[in-house]
């Protein structure tokens, strides 16, 4: 039956997720690739005949090219002599033009055929490690700092974007000057989007809440399972905390690069924001490893959880030694380890699932997160949403599997309390619990009252000794549910030891008490029907009030004792 309710559990869970992951895809698919056009410009102009609502142009082509110049800053005369052009988009550290990657340029476009009174948008992501954007000689968009060297650049790298109009003629002369000294990628990753200036806020406005979302959830998945562990001590907990919190530091360091959204003010050079972006992805493998090692069919020997630790080491004097070209390098050593460690992880869940000792609902789990973390590298690291949400989907069905581990575990630890609370035989709360009984008086109202009554078999003994101790604990077990049938779902029932229960009593006032102790009695008044014996039994009841924020209860529970002594004299003389 257990196994049954497990089964279906899972299976929701599966089913869920499943749906989920389909759904958010679809959807996720269209915003990556619906209503962006490319425009190819030709010999650094671009004739805008005619633009569509709801639609953004990425203005490809040709530019303008200027190395080692600044256009607002040099000769014209200078410009003529170094001009050029390079089709976008176009990154320095694979151009000649630049002597390993470092130096200054200006990118250079002239749009035609605008209209004058329309308000049009433009949107850099991730253009340049410092860049200066200029429309018809005025300055609109700013990315750190330029410079001629190294001392006077200081790199960053954000999404941004701003309005602008054409002069009367319907021009825009664009021009972007650029400079990089940090070796890392540098002029156009991406071509800049073009569109209405309404439709540019609305992208960059979805890409950042699209962003903040992916990690605002992998920081909430992080905090949650470092709760979990704090709570239940599970390594497997303390691993996807891990995990989770690198999925979101990623998330943080790249894209729109939210980490200077976050904090405009923030001043880390866009080179260690770089290292924090490979670090994050670096160490995801080998915390992987050390949280697949939790799961029963890959548990692998101390050399193995050594390597990985290594590992580990190892990426991290990486990330802070090795300049861009290295960990590009690195990254691509990492990208094959993923693949041979994800070819490793579905042969031992084969393995497992032909052995029988993985159901398919975990194997499910598995292949689903092993995918997506495959695909998420291989396939998606360039398109908007659908890279984030691989991690989503990895992170849910790797979370499935923790929470269910979670849940299982807390069940198991009620067991074994409720065990240590409980008395085997009547089912009712022990003398153990009672003992430890605190009361929490915010769940009650200020005027309930509480009443202790200490209740005796009369004749117990003596059933006993003429049919048994098999016959006896019978008695007990009818008697403990003619109590719960006497009693209110708020009162709390306890098994002394022997023949003798204690019940805290919950009254809304004073007169209560003396009905419960009559709807008691009555109750007993039938013979105990155990086989063919037919056993009357009456009982002794005594009871106090009690009052839990100024009496102490064991001597409430004693008070209550001394009147059922009281009458069960009472009932003997009669």
């Amino acid at each position: 039956m257990i196994f049954k309710q497990s089964a279906m559990k899972n299976f929701k869970i599966i089913t869920f997720l499943l749906v989920f992951s389909l759904v958010t895809y679809i959807w996720s698919f269209n915003k990556d690739f619906q209503k962006v056009k490319d425009l190819e410009s030709k010999s650094g102009t671009l004739n805008i005949e005619e633009i569509e609502t709801n639609t953004l142009y990425r203005l490809k082509g040709e530019w303008e090219f200027y190395p080692e110049v600044f256009i607002l800053e040099d000769e014209l005369s200078q410009i003529k002599l170094k001009h050029d052009f390079r089709n976008i988009e176009h990154e320095w550290i694979t151009d000649n033009s630049f002597e390993n990657g470092y130096g200054y340029a200006t990118y250079r476009l002239l749009l035609t055929g605008l209209d004058p009174e329309m308000e049009y948008g433009l949107l850099l992501e991730e253009a340049g490690s410092s860049y200066r954007l200029s429309i018809n000689g005025k300055k609109i968009l700013s990315n750190g700092v330029i410079g001629k060297n190294s001392l006077t650049t200081m790199g960053e790298s954000f999404t941004d974007k701003d309005v602008f109009k054409s002069d009367l003629n319907g021009n825009a002369e664009i021009i972007i000057e650029v400079s990089n000294y940090e070796k890392v990628n540098s002029g156009f990753i991406y071509a800049p989007l073009f569109g209405d200036f309404d439709d540019i806020l609305y992208f960059y406005e979805t890409s950042i809440f699209v962003e903040l979302f992916a990690f605002s959830a992998m920081f909430s998945f992080s905090v949650l399972f470092l709760l979990i562990y704090i709570i239940i001590k599970d390594r497997r907990s303390l691993f996807m905390s891990l995990l989770c919190f690198l999925f979101a530091v990623r998330i943080m360091s790249t894209g729109s690069h939210i980490i200077y959204f976050l904090n405009p003010y923030f001043n880390l050079p866009l080179i260690w924001v770089l290292r924090l972006e490979y670090l994050s992805v670096f160490l995801m493998l080998p915390t992987f490893n050390l949280l697949s090692n939790t799961f029963s069919i890959f548990k692998f020997n101390q050399r193995y959880r050594t390597i990985a630790y290594s590992i580990i080491l190892f990426f991290l004097f990486a990330s802070v030694l090795l300049n861009h070209s290295g960990l590009e390098f690195l990254y691509l050593v990492f990208q094959v380890l993923i693949g041979i460690f994800g070819i490793h992880y579905l042969y031992y869940a084969y393995l497992a699932y032909r052995k029988q000792t993985l159901n398919i609902y975990s194997i499910f789990i598995l292949i689903a997160s092993i995918a997506s973390a495959m695909v998420s590298i291989y396939f998606i690291q360039n398109t908007r949403y659908s890279f984030y949400l691989m991690i989503m989907i990895f992170t849910l069905f790797i979370a499935a599997s923790v929470i269910h581990r979670f849940s299982i575990i807390s069940e198991r630890t009620i067991h074994l309390e409720n065990i240590v609370k409980i008395d085997p035989l009547t089912k009712l709360w022990n003398r153990s619990y009672l003992n430890e009984l605190k009361f929490d008086m915010s769940k009650y109202e200020s005027n309930d009252l509480f009443f202790v009554l200490f209740i005796d078999l009369n004749g117990f003994k003596d059933i006993n000794d003429e049919y048994g101790h098999k016959i006896g604990d019978e008695v007990l077990r009818i008697t403990a549910r003619r109590l719960r049938n006497s009693c209110h779902e708020t009162d709390m029932i306890f098994r002394m030891g022997g023949d003798e229960f204690v019940i805290i009593a919950h009254m809304k006032d004073r007169n209560s008490i003396e009905k419960v102790i009559k709807r008691i009695r009555d109750n007993f008044s039938e013979p105990f029907a155990i086989g063919e014996l037919k056993l009357n039994l009456s009982l002794a009841i005594g009871f106090h009030q009690f009052v839990p924020n100024s009496d102490d209860l064991e001597t409430i529970i004693a008070m209550s004792d001394k009147k059922m002594y009281e009458d069960k004299r009472r009932q003997s003389n009669q």
